[in-house]
């Protein structure tokens, strides 16, 4: 009887990592269609988040944050990556895709991610004024559920990465004039400068490279050295008074830059186009070029 019992769970544990790999592939399949690379994007996040020092690359770290979150209803620190995450409509594909695969399964509205969507709704339904008094109350609320669901998925599971992310990227605040000084302190101070390039631009949009002037267009030129030979990260500051047209200009030929360098990486490694890969094999495109950009509070 304990032989079979093992074997029952087994069994169930394997069909419910089966299903969350398979609405996994809905989620990545339905957003290719509408040309996002939601991997890619979640990558890039994720990147984000560990480079601004909100979270670890460990899963562990992810789970801290979120039980912060649902405890104290705020995370320490900011990111830099900005997204309009909210129009991709993340929830509603991936409620649709899990309808999709567990329909057909008995008992599937006992799967955890069947139950996580209809607690949340409830939730929300119960505490409609409270949210409405206090919007920071939903984000709270919801980070008490994401923590009382994690144990239901394996730690591998590719699908609860995706949810928790883009729920850590909606609870850390954007970089801003009222959370700078939070920010600063939150990130190490001690970076190690031997390890990034940093690009200043001062209060007359003058640009300089680890202190070297500098003019935009030989930008890319001199970090393909540092980033594909010494792997160094990129420390990104400006004045108050610097122009935001030269600061975005300046941030755009960075990621110009990234995106030609692993449009070459894979040419070698595939003989393709970068845009043209799968959301796999970018993925490893973007893990042998990873792009991590530091913006520093400006002076």
């Amino acid at each position: 009887m304990l032989t079979i019992a093992v074997m029952l769970l087994i069994n169930s544990g394997l069909l419910s990592q089966n299903i969350d790999d398979k609405i996994y592939q809905c989620v990545v399949s339905d957003f290719e269609q509408n040309e996002l690379d939601v991997v890619d994007l979640m990558r890039e996040i994720e990147f984000n988040l560990i480079a601004s020092r909100v979270i670890s690359a460990a899963a562990e770290s992810r789970l801290e944050k979120l039980t912060l979150m649902a405890e104290t209803g705020s995370i320490p620190g900011a990111r830099t990556f900005n997204f309009p995450i909210h129009e991709l409509r993340i929830d509603s594909i991936l409620k649709h895709c899990t309808e999709v695969i567990s329909y057909p399964i008995e008992d599937s509205k006992d799967y955890p991610l069947n139950q996580f969507f209809a607690d949340l709704e409830t939730l929300i339904d119960q505490h409609r004024q409270g949210i409405s008094a206090d919007p920071n109350k939903q984000k709270k609320l919801t980070a008490q559920l994401l923590v009382a669901y994690t144990n239901q998925f394996n730690p591998d599971s590719e699908l609860w990465k995706m949810i928790q992310l883009k729920y850590l990227y909606i609870f850390t605040p954007p970089l801003g004039l009222t959370n700078l000084s939070e920010y600063f302190d939150h990130l190490d101070k001690n970076i190690d400068s031997s390890n990034a390039v940093r690009i200043f631009t001062d209060a007359d949009n003058i640009i300089t490279f680890d202190g070297e002037v500098v003019e935009m267009h030989q930008l890319c030129e001199l970090l393909r050295p540092k980033i594909l030979m010494e792997g160094k990260t990129i420390l990104l500051q400006g004045y108050r008074a610097t122009s935001y047209k030269v600061y975005s200009e300046i941030y755009d030929a960075i990621n110009n830059c990234y995106l030609n360098m692993r449009n070459e990486k894979s040419l070698k490694v595939f003989k393709t186009p970068y845009a043209e890969l799968s959301s796999g094999d970018r993925m490893k495109i973007n893990r042998l070029i990873p792009k991590i950009i530091n913006e520093l509070p400006p002076r």
